[in-house]
């Protein structure tokens, strides 16, 4: 989107194009579809000399781009070519017509050092909010650190620890828009309203709501609610464990307060899994609290997670894809390797009978696959004989379509080979005679 739109709109906004591009963040940064609505209706009466693309490009789409529809899918494991798209952008813009390969070279380097330098700034500026307590989660959280480092991938784990270590930062203040860049890329700043999160739970359904802010004088901005369900259910406004698949730390902040919040493995997508616990069943695994009242009053309880609070997910088909890409990419290598030995040793021939067996077997397996379908249908299917035996040829037989042609329709009927055709004559429009035109005739005054 950041590609596209300058690309498109900025020769036919000229000086408006700033503005256009700070309303246009304000309304994709909505944290509700009323609002978006609303700012979506005046930014196209506003700026109507590109509602056409608006209207058109964007509009249809918004379920993919509006953060007050994607906050509430888990994303998780989508293919996307956005940063193929960037890259080649940047080759683009930095590359001319008559650039050689070294300085095609030297700018992919220049581009990959330049990303390994904001890594490792991320990384200390990280370890520099933390404000020494990088071992909380081994501190105040050593069992749902257990369980995390049992199940979780690393690079999951490590982001859990991080939202740990920040828990303890959180005070309440007023909260503000965002009109530049995504909303996203802001983790502390709120992507839906606490009205939004009771309709969405049920106002019945909910048993506590907590108001935190960060104690930071720079994020105090940032307010955040979090709406507890159940010990193992709740819904927070950054929607860090819909569209993340992660407990975010205004959680648990509340889990060292609340006498209702827990935790258990399966509040966690099991996309977060390492493979060979991604079909454990976690229904039954113990469920963790830090406050000890919370403890007694719901020890040896089974709990299920609401359904409110779970992230709509494609994990499954994705997951299938991916082992589809696994298996065909080990079979392609074996085949190559195979391949490459058969020609070095002179055994072609071998290896060409070997798979055309193999795949004379699987043509008759599906044949056998097709023919037993059709069987089947044909068994479910009942058809009336004795309807088919009185009905006369002529019914079954029809007249042929025929399509219209364009322009008026022939007139002339179709002469026989031994009918002779008459030259063709003028005629005059005045006197009616034949052989000349009016221009022509002598009756003419």
């Amino acid at each position: 989107m950041s590609e596209n739109l300058p690309k498109n709109l900025k020769s036919k906004l000229c000086d408006q194009y700033d503005d256009f591009v700070h309303d246009f963040y304000l309304c994709r940064n909505s944290i509700y579809e009323e609002l978006f609505y609303e700012r979506w209706t005046n930014l196209i009466e506003k700026y109507s000399s590109v509602k056409g693309y608006l209207m058109r490009a964007l509009y249809p789409s918004r379920q993919a781009w509006a953060r007050a529809f994607t906050s509430k899918i888990f994303t998780a494991g989508i293919q996307t070519t956005s940063r193929v798209e960037g890259l080649n952008n940047i080759i683009k813009r930095e590359l001319k017509a008559n650039s050689t390969l070294c300085d095609l070279a030297n700018v992919l380097d220049a581009r990959l050092g330049n990303e390994s330098q904001w890594n490792r700034f991320f990384e200390y500026r990280t370890l520099s909010n933390c404000m020494g307590i990088t071992s909380v989660s081994n501190d105040l959280f050593p069992e749902i650190d257990n369980e995390m480092s049992k199940y979780l991938t690393p690079h999951i784990l490590s982001a859990e620890r991080l939202e740990m270590s920040q828990c303890f930062i959180l005070l309440q203040d007023s909260s503000a828009d965002v009109a530049d860049g995504f909303i996203e890329d802001l983790y502390d700043a709120k992507q839906i309203r606490l009205k939004s999160i009771i309709a969405e739970i049920g106002e019945k359904n909910f048993r506590e709501i907590w108001k935190i802010v960060d104690m930071r004088p720079e994020n105090k901005k940032y307010t955040h609610f979090i709406v507890v369900v159940d010990p193992i259910s709740y819904l927070c406004s950054c929607m860090s464990n819909i569209s993340r698949g992660i407990i975010c730390r205004h959680y648990f902040r509340v889990m060292m307060i609340s006498t209702i919040a827990g935790f258990q493995i399966q509040m966690i997508p099991s996309r977060w899994y390492i493979d060979n616990q991604k079909d454990t069943n976690v229904m039954m695994e113990t469920c963790y609290f830090v406050n000890q009242e919370a403890m007694q009053n719901f020890s040896g309880m089974m709990l299920i997670p609401n359904p409110s609070t779970i992230p709509i997910t494609v994990t499954t088909v994705l997951r299938s894809a991916a082992k589809k890409k696994v298996k065909y990419g080990e079979l392609w290598g074996l085949a190559r390797q195979a391949a490459q030995f058969a020609v070095e040793h002179d055994s072609y021939g071998v290896m060409i009978a070997w798979l055309r067996k193999f795949i004379d077997q699987q043509k008759e397996i599906v044949v056998t696959q097709i023919g037993s379908v059709r069987n089947q249908d044909n068994l479910e299917i009942q058809v009336d004989d004795s309807n088919k035996e009185n009905e006369s040829e002529s019914e079954q037989i029809g007249n042929p379509l025929v399509s219209r042609r364009k322009g008026r329709p022939e007139t002339k009927r179709y002469k026989s080979s031994t009918e002779k055709k008459p030259r063709a004559k003028y005629t005059c429009g005045t006197c009616g005679q034949s052989g000349h035109n009016s221009a022509r005739c002598q009756n003419r005054q």
